[in-house]
């Protein structure tokens, strides 16, 4: 990921911390979601059988 490197203090001459936050800072909500939508599918697929669906899980999420 390019976040963390940019916030660290000897990266400040090449993009400002603020500035750095102000681009990435919706990048923790969306990995939580994208990450709690992986285990939704993942449960699907370890259950899978012949007339197994997921949208269920893209409605939910």
């Amino acid at each position: 990921g390019y976040m963390k490197p940019l916030k660290h203090p000897e990266n400040s001459p090449l993009c400002d911390p603020s500035l750095v936050d102000e681009m990435f800072y919706q990048i923790p909500e969306i990995l939580e979601h994208h990450e709690q939508f992986l285990e939704q599918v993942l449960d699907c697929v370890n259950q899978w059988h012949d007339k197994q669906t997921i949208g269920h899980v893209l409605i939910q999420s």
